[in-house]
């Protein structure tokens, strides 16, 4: 939302966001470097470079965030978004890293009346040695997982691209059109809990001419019971 926001030239919207996310969640790396972005177009330099200080030693960068929802007086739900730091081809090997982590994560997060959600940036392909081993066709670091992916499972049959330079503000990296970002749910309930009804890719056109992200979205509706 702040980069959306960022985007959009509420500069001071953007900041109020990222401020808030440095409080929350102060180890997602691209928080800093936004919020600076933000701060010089109200003319904070002083600001924006003390947002640019480093942070401390040994900070992870596996990015994820834990967020509570709640609708319509039911229990509260958990769901992970996460995105990767790193986002180069050749980066595959640092990223295989950082999935058993979330993977443990994430899977805590779950409550025992709804499975849990996995979802966001990843940076990186289906057939990367990362997305297999979520969705159980390969094991990393002596471990396994299983997740369901919302598009395999829900998906129209395309490739389902997020990261297109047919996007403006992708345009400038050169890197392939691919599909990166990603919903993953666990196993459902026997009771047809979390099953995975409606999947496909949003936001993947300009509004006034001007385009909502560099990625493109991803919607799933998923069955509660």
């Amino acid at each position: 939302m702040g980069n959306e926001l960022y985007l959009q030239g509420k500069f001071s919207d953007a900041e109020t966001i990222f401020r808030r996310l440095l409080e929350i969640s102060p180890r997602f790396k691209w928080t800093r470097p936004y919020l600076a972005k933000a701060l010089p177009a109200q003319g904070k330099l002083r600001a924006a470079l003390d947002a640019l200080q480093p942070m401390a030693a040994g900070a992870t960068k596996l990015d994820y965030l834990s967020v509570i929802l709640q609708a319509n007086d039911r229990t509260p739900d958990a769901f992970t978004c996460a995105t990767t730091w790193f986002y180069l081809m050749h980066h595959g090997f640092k990223r295989e890293r950082q999935m058993p982590a979330l993977n443990e994560f994430a899977r805590g997060r779950g409550k025992n009346d709804f499975p849990a959600i996995l979802l966001g940036d990843f940076n990186t392909d289906p057939e990367s040695a990362e997305i297999r081993y979520l969705k159980g066709l390969q094991s990393l670091q002596g471990g396994s997982a299983y997740w369901c992916d919302a598009w395999d499972q829900a998906g129209d049959g395309s490739k389902g691209t997020t990261w297109s330079r047919s996007n403006n503000f992708a345009a400038w990296a050169p890197l392939p059109n691919r599909r990166i970002d990603y919903i993953f749910v666990a196993q459902p309930r026997l009771d047809g809990a979390s099953t995975i009804d409606e999947c496909s890719v949003v936001c993947n056109e300009r509004a006034d001419g001007v385009w909502p992200s560099d990625h493109f979205g991803v919607f799933a509706r998923l069955r509660v019971t």
